[in-house]
């Protein structure tokens, strides 16, 4: 007989207005609300909301499926390691960058092309 997954659950406390992530057994393990969410409600704001004001190094770390999303939308492929030797700043800057129309994807190529350039001495290879 297997045991039951540990769960987490967020608890909003309406006398503090402050919400904590809390196991099931009621152990606290800390804020879970971010500065916008103060400011909207923290009931109010929605996953994506919360995601992307949380979206720090750790987030940037891997690919985020944005970016793999933008990558084959120009049809270009990146190592892990090239997007692991880009800055952060640099990171956040392409996940935040619109890549739909097509000037925004010729746009979005070329600033990833120029950044891995930079960074690694070689341009990310085109797919066919």
């Amino acid at each position: 007989m297997r045991a039951a997954p540990r769960r987490a659950a967020l608890i909003f406390l309406a006398d503090t207005e402050e919400s904590y992530h809390t196991s099931f057994s009621g152990a606290k393990r800390g804020p879970a609300c971010t500065e916008t969410e103060k400011k909207i409600g923290a009931k109010q704001a929605s996953p994506l909301l919360r995601k992307r004001a949380r979206m720090d190094a750790t987030d940037l770390a891997l690919i985020p499926r944005v970016v793999r999303d933008k990558l084959d939308r120009a049809a270009v492929k990146i190592h892990l390691a090239e997007w692991q030797a880009l800055t952060l700043e640099e990171r956040r800057e392409l996940s935040e960058m619109s890549c739909t129309r097509p000037e925004e994807i010729a746009q979005f190529r070329d600033r990833l092309d120029a950044l891995i350039w930079q960074r690694c001495g070689q341009h990310p290879r085109r797919i066919a």
